[in-house]
């Protein structure tokens, strides 16, 4: 992210350490070379301009560079976004290496379970929980496990309304169930499909013709269809769980 903001006319040397041949990391001496060997640079790469480097190439800069930065947190929105398998590798790699806490927002599974040990996620109805790990999380969001809710306390009598019969409640319809029950499977499919166009995307990275940006807006509908599908299994989840407390 934002490797607009390289200077495209220095040198690979020149970006990683301005200082010299060395750089410091966690108060050790580092020689430039085999920093950069870290992040996957040969050698001969130290004298290439940015403007030379791939998309993939500019992305390892810049993660070379943060691993440098005195903090003592990380905050991180989608890191993995438009980054190849070996510049993965080397994000997850070089993270696991950070001494202070990492905040990561990421739909990546894999990279949350290497990497964290505490996880927060959302459960459909606005609640921010703690659980073990990410398959936890998945099997609470997508229904597969219910524990029954608390409930609220109950008049011991109740009043009847005026017309004796019972108050009508929302049905959830055999259609609706059969579509509550494949959301995850379209979920995780359309999922797929977007980082696959997001990879796609990232391989075109500096091309302007006609078949990249229809890529892009491939990509972009992609991002919706994940987003609405999103949103319609909470509204189908909200149902459910309304219908079987009317009818517990």
């Amino acid at each position: 992210q934002n490797r607009q903001s390289l200077d495209a006319n220095k040198t690979l040397q020149n970006t990683l350490s301005e200082q010299g041949d060395h750089v410091i990391f966690q108060g050790r001496s580092i020689h430039i070379v085999s920093w950069a060997k870290r992040f996957g640079f040969a050698p001969q790469d130290l004298s290439k301009n940015i403007e030379n480097l791939s998309g993939g190439e500019k992305a390892r800069v810049l993660i070379a560079n943060l691993m440098l930065e005195e903090a003592d947190i990380l905050l991180l929105d989608e890191p993995t976004n438009d980054l190849d398998i070996p510049t993965l590798e080397i994000l997850e790699s070089s993270l696991e290496q950070f001494n202070g806490a990492v905040l990561l927002i990421s739909h990546d599974r894999f990279l949350l379970n290497r990497l964290c040990d505490k996880f927060l996620g959302f459960d459909g109805k606005g609640n921010l929980l703690e659980f073990a790990d990410v398959e936890q999380w998945q099997n609470h969001f997508f229904g597969l496990k219910n524990p029954p809710s608390k409930s609220t306390s109950v008049s011991k009598n109740p009043v009847k309304n005026s017309g004796g019969a019972k108050k009508k409640t929302a049905k959830f319809s055999y259609q609706e169930k059969r579509e509550f029950e494949s959301m995850e499977a379209k979920i995780m499919a359309a999922e797929e499909e977007l980082e696959s166009l997001k990879l796609a995307c990232e391989q075109n990275e500096g091309t302007h013709d006609e078949s990249t940006q229809l890529l892009y807006n491939k990509m972009n509908s992609a991002q919706l269809l994940v987003e609405s599908l999103y949103k319609r299994w909470s509204e189908l989840e909200e149902k459910q769980a309304h219908f079987n407390h009317n009818n517990g």
